[in-house]
């Protein structure tokens, strides 16, 4: 019953007469920013630690123009569970994809974030590349729901593992795959990863894709998501570097600086604090 319930409810948003800035779109933006004020503070500290030469004016515009893009994050994500692939060929272009397959005899590490959107981008990549693509994601703790996540993501070909198995099943893995791991959270023990300087910030990254990557001899890649003529364009960066996680960190800082409305701003990004 619940589980019809849910399916119910996703096919009815789906109707919703979504644009952006558009009626709806208007009135979803006024709801979570100006009457519910979701994490308004996680929000407005997180952008002001992040970059303390903005003054008010400058850090309360980044704040209202991510309210606009996380609410279009909202409607997408709801899309991903009701549209068909044609809906997306317009609204998201893969610049590279071939760099993913060009290594036949290793599997690939695809390190992405929440930055644009990075749900489409996952689960359009099986038509964009021959390797299998695995997203690597956290079950949720609604048995129904991650049943619906897990058939609605996996429709095109996209592979849920879940982050507790990845270790296990990758070291019994015989075929190539593309593994991707979203590592901008903040890790849950604050004794492990990695720390470094982001955002201006003392920051714990976790250092399980690079670990895994020089574990079993994978390549890794940057996955870059940007927004321009109304598309996600999403590009594969190789990273080559010794050290993965701080280029990692890198060519995500310097995305976020340049276009700082587009990265997840309400995640409790700096939970822990390093000891000095």
């Amino acid at each position: 019953m619940k589980e019809n319930l849910y399916r119910i409810l996703l096919t009815c948003f789906s109707f919703l007469p979504f644009k952006y800035n558009g009626i709806t779109h208007k009135i979803f933006n006024f709801i979570l920013g100006d009457i519910i004020g979701y994490r308004k503070k996680v929000i407005e500290t997180n952008i002001k630690n992040s970059f303390p030469e903005y003054n008010n004016d400058k850090v309360n515009s980044i704040s209202s123009s991510y309210y606009k893009i996380l609410v279009a994050y909202i409607f997408e994500t709801i899309q991903i569970y009701t549209k068909d692939k044609n809906f997306f060929d317009n609204k998201i272009k893969f610049i590279n994809p071939q760099v993913l397959d060009e290594d036949k005899t290793r599997s690939n590490i695809i390190i992405g974030s929440h930055y644009g959107n990075w749900e489409w981008t996952s689960l359009l990549l099986p038509f964009h590349s021959s390797k299998k693509a695995v997203a690597l994601y956290k079950p949720l703790s609604n048995k129904i729901l991650d049943k619906i996540v897990k058939e609605k993501r996996g429709r095109f070909g996209l592979e849920l593992l879940s982050i507790d198995e990845a270790v296990r099943k990758i070291s019994k893995e015989t075929e190539h795959k593309s593994y991707i791991f979203v590592s901008d959270q903040s890790p849950a023990n604050a004794n492990s990863g990695k720390w470094l300087t982001f955002l201006e910030q003392h920051s714990l990254f976790y250092e399980g894709p690079a670990i895994i990557a020089k574990k079993y001899g994978m390549n890794v890649f940057y996955q870059q998501v940007e927004w321009k003529e109304g598309k996600y364009i999403v590009t594969f960066l190789p990273i080559t570097d010794e050290d993965v996680i701080s280029r990692y960190v890198s060519l995500l800082e310097h995305q976020i600086k340049q276009v700082p409305e587009f990265w997840l701003w309400s995640h409790k990004r700096w939970k822990h604090q390093k000891k000095v």
